[in-house]
């Protein structure tokens, strides 16, 4: 009934996108193409990939309100269909909220996503809030034009008190929308990070949030393009004109058109593709593939088909397996989403699939010169198609600095608890600050390991293990073994002021050792030396566990 339900609504949307000008008219079919597409995924029970879907519509700025209303209640329903009943409910009240004037009372009610919300909710025992008043129920005193108040917002000019409340023209204003703003703390840090954006001392900024996005108009800025170079959190989704849409939330990177061949290809050989990130310190989160195995293979215990994470030199990174029976016999494969420990990835790395009996893998029908067949460390041949596989990712998490508690005492400040210092890439560093989590050891300067001087130290630990008394070392001789330490290096570079990653799988000095871990920490002392690039750091650190 749901399915007929959503047809209908579709239809009757194309119907209506025929009165729009001919040049809007791709653009409507474009988005309906792309509800339709979303919401197949969301029927093939591939939920991560629907909401993913519906969220790009709703922060496509250019999208029909009616496309994007449509797009909440889809939402909505996926978020109850994962048991995630509180976010269900809240994507309702936002769609009857918001979008009840987008669709009159002489509007099909069983085509009305707004009506549709209503009967949610009062399925779920919610009760559901007026609409917004419409132009034939509103008094008299509301019709006046009203003045238009931001919920928030900061017009002070830091030293120069007389221009405060100058207004700028659109030709100086960016829009901003962040999609994953989930408190008041990350709202503050995020719209003290924009004011630093624009192109002078004078700065104007007013901003919003509803729910996780947060909505923000920023001045002066003259040069669009110097002020995305300078978004250094989150992903940007969306540039038009002088809207921009960046998301703190997972992101899926693809090469492929989403047109499959009938034509597959054996994982025995390996397949790769090469996928690119905006900046160091991305998680990968999982990878999506279209696949299929034969019969004859279905062995419930074993794990012979691998995922490679690697860097652009096909340096592994991490390697995980997965049992045969997490593909489709044959028949028509669709998209399988294999999640994985959330790894952190160089701006440039690549994927590999690996299996040793028939499983096949599914490609597109052109090529963009980013896939290959070939195995981890051997020679990557280029493929004429993009392979089916697809990588979704998180950006690093937003820094939000915390002021000094009111209970600290300044008359005798304690000694720091980590305490590394040296010389990276010939830069002088003091790190003052550590973490270990998932088997991964950060020690690093400022608030977090990604945007400052760091060491980030991958140990390939048992999952869930706490490295107590335990001592890794290497030496610049040794050559490269699988569960040799992966060290990922950051440094100040003294030439463009932005900050450099490298990373070495061997070929350093390292002597690791850790203590007893006690009160939610690990303590140790550290050396980490690379002899021909003026690197050596060592000290003493207390490490914060994170779960």
């Amino acid at each position: 009934m749901k399915t007929a339900t959503f047809i209908m609504s579709i239809a009757l949307l194309m119907t209506l996108a025929l009165d729009t000008p001919i040049q809007a008219k791709s653009q409507e079919q474009s988005m309906i193409k792309e509800l339709r597409e979303t919401y197949m995924r969301e029927m093939n029970k591939d939920l991560d990939g629907a909401i993913r879907g519906y969220q790009e519509i709703i922060a496509n700025t250019d999208a029909n309100r009616r496309h994007v209303a449509e797009a909440h209640y889809r939402l909505g329903m996926c978020y109850l269909t994962t048991k995630d009943k509180d976010k269900g409910i809240e994507e309702f009240q936002r769609l009857i909220s918001d979008f009840s004037q987008d669709f009159p009372q002489d509007y099909p009610k069983d085509m009305s996503p707004v009506e549709r919300a209503k009967q949610q909710l009062k399925s779920l025992g919610v009760e559901v809030t007026p609409d917004k008043p419409t132009e034939d129920n509103k008094t008299e005193e509301s019709k006046k034009s009203p003045r238009l108040v931001p919920k928030n917002q900061d017009r002070s000019i830091p030293g120069i008190p007389q221009n405060f409340g100058r207004e700028y023209p659109p030709q100086e204003t960016v829009k901003v929308k962040i999609l994953g703003v989930t408190d008041k703390s990350m709202e503050k840090a995020i719209i003290e990070k924009l004011k630093t954006m624009v192109d002078s001392k004078h700065h104007s900024v007013k901003w919003s949030r509803r729910g996780d996005v947060l909505n923000a108009s920023v001045a002066s800025v003259r040069n669009v393009d110097h002020f995305i170079k300078k978004i250094d959190f989150g992903t940007i989704t969306s540039i038009k004109k002088r809207a921009i849409v960046v998301s703190l939330l997972e992101t899926e990177l693809s090469h492929d058109d989403g047109l499959t061949t009938n034509k597959k290809y054996s994982l025995a050989d390996g397949c790769a593709v090469r996928f690119e990130v905006s900046r160091p310190g991305y998680s990968l989160m999982a990878v999506r593939i279209k696949s299929m195995r034969r019969p004859h293979n279905a062995k419930p215990n074993e794990r012979d088909f691998h995922v490679f994470v690697c860097d652009e030199d096909s340096n592994v990174i991490a390697t995980f397996s997965f049992p045969y029976t997490e593909i489709e016999l044959l028949g028509d494969p669709g998209w399988v989403t294999l999640k994985v420990k959330p790894t952190t990835i160089p701006p440039r790395f690549i994927i590999y699939l690996v299996a040793k009996q028939s499983l096949y893998l599914n490609h597109d029908t052109k090529g963009t010169g980013n896939s290959f067949k070939g195995l981890p460390g051997g020679r990557l041949i280029p493929s004429d198609h993009d392979w089916m596989i697809r990588a979704v990712v998180e950006p690093p998490e937003f820094a939000v600095k915390e002021g000094p508690s009111k209970d600290t005492k300044t008359d005798k400040p304690s000694p720091a608890l980590t305490n590394v210092k040296g010389r990276i890439r010939g830069t002088e560093v003091v790190l003052e600050n550590a973490t270990f989590k998932n088997g991964q050891l950060a020690i690093y300067a400022g608030d977090s390991w990604g945007f400052n001087p760091s060491v980030l130290i991958f140990l390939f630990t048992e999952e869930g293990t706490i490295p107590e008394d335990k001592l890794f070392s290497a030496t610049p001789e040794a050559k490269f073994a699988t569960k040799t330490p992966h060290v990922h290096y950051r440094w100040l570079s003294g030439e463009s002021g932005h900050i450099k990653m490298e990373i070495v799988m061997h070929g350093y000095r390292l002597h690791l050792k850790f203590g007893q871990a006690a009160d939610g920490k690990i303590s140790g002392k550290i050396l980490f030396e690379i002899p021909d690039k003026d690197t050596r750091i060592e000290g003493h650190f207390t490490a914060d566990i994170k779960d």
